[in-house]
């Protein structure tokens, strides 16, 4: 663990600029190459917000505001800075082992723990570390022929350390530094576009299932039937999609050797604009979006049930969920969230449509390839099945 950290203040851009040199130099000494610096970020994200619920949660009771704020789980992403080498995202669920996944959970195409709340703590973020981090690098440096050592660029967050013990592989080669106190959203790299970029795709992808599902559901029924692999799946693939590009954009504010501002590539599909899908979820469930009420869903802006802005960060729960958490009284329901949601649905099978039967065909052979590991055919096929979804898409609305 290397501790750079400088004074504590609101508004650190001051601390950054002294980091930045630190950082550059530390770089240097070691001798890393940009595919040897990794960052890593983690960051909240809502499973089944609709823009309508943005601004409906401050209307709701505490429990109406706590069942919409359940489906939540947290995700990190992690890559190097020339994005040659990203990292299976880490997905935190609230179950250990909900209905719909299977029980080797190696299987999924996230690295998938739990806690309670799906909360980052120390144990789990050490675990992550040590059996993800350290053996996925050294694979990586030994395919490019580079030297099996790293630096992973951290925030303070407490759950990051490892105590008074050097966060670092055994052969201390692959080590941490830690960001500056408040310097997060001013050179936190994906903090920088690449967070956001994984968000906007995941909620196209849910809003495209939501709007071409079987006509007989509302749109409240079909937000239930949505389960959470699917969920995991969505993002998994959001992360897949992002470009070596943007996340080597994310790094300009902390490279002290190219301060060029470049705007970052358009990294979302835009052939269905993600405010055009808006539009058909309020035609479904008869209601009108402002662009504020959009703005602020894209912005993951929500409201907690006492009127409280709730953003999507790591470090989002209410005072109330905290102390019922500590205390233990917490509605035993939300423990068993994902596997109440799959028990509402297991009844009636819906009618399977061509298009349906399509999309489940591609599912099957991009699971059988990815087996395989046969992955640039699976990336084609993960092509074909956005390509698919927005032809429906067009030819209904």
């Amino acid at each position: 663990m290397i501790s750079l950290s400088g004074e504590r203040a609101s508004a650190d851009i001051a601390a950054f600029e002294n980091f930045r040199e630190l950082f550059s130099d530390l770089v240097a000494t070691l001798d890393l190459s940009p595919s040897q610096i990794y960052n890593a970020d983690e960051s909240a994200l809502f499973l089944k917000l609709l823009p309508n619920r943005t601004i409906a949660l401050q209307d709701e009771d505490i429990a109406a505001g706590r069942k919409v704020i359940k489906n939540r789980c947290t995700f990190m992403p992690c890559a190097n800075s020339d994005g040659t080498h990203k990292l299976p995202l880490m997905f935190l669920g609230t179950a250990e082992n909900p209905r719909c996944l299977p029980r080797d959970k190696s299987q999924l195409p996230v690295y998938y723990k739990h806690s309670k709340k799906a909360w980052t703590n120390r144990s789990l973020f050490n675990e992550w570390f040590h059996t993800q981090f350290v053996p996925l690098v050294q694979a990586f440096s030994i395919q490019q022929g580079i030297e099996p050592k790293a630096l992973l660029l951290l925030d303070n967050c407490t759950a990051h350390h490892e105590g008074s013990k050097a966060l670092e592989s055994e052969d201390g080669l692959i080590s941490v530094v830690f960001l500056p106190p408040n310097c997060t959203s001013e050179g936190q790299p994906m903090d920088q576009g690449v967070i956001n970029a994984i968000k906007k795709r995941y909620k196209k992808k849910l809003l495209l299932n939501v709007v071409l599902a079987a006509d007989e559901f509302s749109v409240d029924d079909r937000l239930k039937k949505i389960s959470l692999a699917e969920s995991i799946e969505w993002v998994a693939e959001a992360w897949d999609e992002v470009s070596a590009c943007t996340i080597s954009n994310s790094w300009k504010k902390l490279n002290k050797n190219d301060r060029k501002e470049e705007p970052p590539p358009n990294d979302l599909n835009d052939s269905i604009p993600l405010n055009t899908l808006v539009k058909s979820i309020g035609k479904l469930s008869n209601s009108v979006y402002t662009e504020e009420e959009i703005r602020c869903w894209e912005d993951d802006w929500v409201r907690d049930a006492s009127g409280n802005l709730v953003t999507g960060d790591n470090c989002i729960y209410t005072d109330l969920e905290i102390i019922e958490y500590v205390n233990g009284t917490e509605n035993k329901e939300n423990e068993n969230n994902d596997e109440t949601m799959e028990e509402e649905w297991l009844e009636e099978p819906e009618p399977v449509t061509d298009f349906q039967r399509a999309i489940g065909s591609v599912d099957f052979l991009i699971q059988y390839l990815d087996k395989e590991n046969m992955l640039s055919e699976v990336a084609k096929l993960r092509f074909t099945k956005n390509k698919l979804m927005e032809h429906e898409y067009n030819k209904r609305y």
